[in-house]
Parts: C-alpha cells; sequence; structure tokens
C-alpha cells in the first residue's frame, strides 16, 4: 500500500446541488483489475447533514456525484452513512489528489 491520499476541504457537486464538506480519502493500484482505487469519508456541515435525505450528503443522489478539491476533480459513488454522519466515498481511476510515484527516490 502507498501513501496516496488527501484530508481536507472538498466539495461534492451533482446538477446544481453543492455541498462544502471536509473529506478523508486514500487509494491504492489494484493490480487485478488494473485500476486506480480510491475511497473514504466525507463529513459536512450541521446542515448539510440534516438535508440528507438517504440518497446521499446533502440530498445528492448516490452515482454520478463529482468530488472536487484543490487538486482534482473525479466522479465518485456517495453511500452509506456511519454512526459520525461521514458518508463514504468511492471512485476509479485517476483520484481527485496526487499520486505517489511508485519507485520514486525520496
Amino acid at each position: 500500500m502507498s501513501d496516496d491520499g488527501y484530508t481536507g476541504p472538498a466539495t461534492l457537486e451533482h446538477a446544481d446541488v453543492s455541498v462544502s464538506c471536509d473529506v478523508v480519502i486514500t487509494g491504492f493500484f489494484e493490480p487485478i483489475t488494473g485500476r486506480y482505487k480510491w475511497y473514504g469519508r466525507a463529513s459536512g456541515s450541521a446542515s448539510a447533514s440534516d438535508s440528507a435525505s438517504g440518497s446521499g450528503l446533502g440530498g445528492l443522489p448516490h452515482k454520478g456525484v463529482v468530488l472536487r478539491t484543490p487538486h482534482g476533480t473525479a466522479e465518485t459513488t456517495v453511500s452509506d452513512e456511519d454512526f459520525w454522519g461521514r458518508w463514504r466515498l468511492q471512485g476509479f481511476g485517476a483520484p481527485p489528489f496526487p499520486r505517489a510515484v511508485v519507485g520514486a527516490d525520496d
């Protein structure tokens, strides 16, 4: 496993809905599928969590949500809420954060 990841502010967007949140995301190259997999959790303001309609953070749908960080954007799936009010995020392909270079000397 590598040190790929991002912790900080982000925005979840779908159609005309935009929700500010804080995310903790990480990822790794999945050799079986040949794709990069990334995942994590998003926590929003109390108003964003209160407006959740069971379909995702701030009423966002489960799929087709764009996660935007200061480093980039990527499509994500938003799913189940944990006991702490954080929503699960997951995506495949280029993540919305810089990736470590495998084999690079530090």
